[in-house]
């Protein structure tokens, strides 16, 4: 009898490991693949979905949206033209943003949009920069205002995202038959080749006041290279003594 029972009972562990090994297979056949997209943190990610082998960057806790430091600056150098100019800030020491979308919406003075002027800019961690637009149309007489807001920033580590190395010598700030010129030579200290970089030249008066913006681009800066650059705007009658901040913004490809 208790040989009976024994059969039967090594029988029934059989039978167990059996199911056992059968849903094991199971599992392992359906189990879902690890992913960038599974809302875990597993395959050695540094958060849920982000870090290690995940393109996403984990952001870090406290993470403050880029900002306008100040309102959006309208200026009017000539008949037809206006100039737009916003002054942002990445108040984020660890990260910084390798894209984002930006938008000027421009109102009149009962508050009707007037014109949508959108693009595509970048920010390192920690920088303050200028994005300026251009119109070119006599039909915007009654601008009273101008919004800017930025979307969609695509946010790398700040070491994997660095400002490349640019200088500018020689720079210089003349009047010439009413037009302002500014003059200098940009330099590419870099390791790589710069595919696109825009100089900015932001005018003032002796007190700091803006009173304009104008700006050109230079494209495949190489490596050491040195490029004269000249900048040129309509005369500010308000302004006896025009300076001119030059700001250069590039990156690496």
């Amino acid at each position: 009898m208790s040989s009976r029972i024994a059969k039967q009972f090594g029988y029934g562990i059989l039978f167990l490991a059996i199911l056992a090994l059968v849903a094991l297979g199971i599992y392992f056949l359906f189990k879902p693949v690890a992913s960038c997209f599974d809302n875990k943190q597993n395959q050695n990610e540094e958060g849920v979905d982000c870090g290690g082998p995940c393109k996403k960057v984990c952001l870090p806790q406290g993470l403050q949206p880029i900002e306008l430091v100040q309102e959006v600056k309208i200026f009017y150098p000539a008949s037809g033209h206006i100039s737009l100019l916003a002054k942002i800030q990445n108040l984020n020491a660890v990260v910084a943003a390798k894209y984002f979308d930006y938008r000027f919406n421009v109102y009149d003075n009962e508050n009707n949009l007037l014109r949508t002027v959108s693009g595509q800019s970048f920010i390192y961690s920690s920088e303050i920069k200028y994005l300026a637009e251009f119109l070119e149309d006599g039909s915007l007489k009654n601008v009273s205002r101008a919004e800017f807001l930025i979307e969609n920033p695509d946010w790398a580590r700040s070491e994997e995202f660095q400002k490349p190395s640019v200088s500018v010598l020689n720079q210089r700030v003349e009047v010439y038959k009413g037009e302002l010129r500014v003059s200098g030579k940009i330099i590419n200290n870099d390791t790589v080749h710069l595919p696109k970089a825009i100089i900015m030249a932001v005018f003032s008066d002796q007190f700091g006041a803006t009173h304009g913006v104008s700006k050109t681009e230079i494209e495949n800066l190489l490596v050491g290279e040195s490029r004269s650059f000249a900048i040129a705007h309509p005369g500010i009658p308000s302004v006896e003594f025009p300076k001119a901040e030059i700001l250069v913004f590039s990156r690496r490809p």
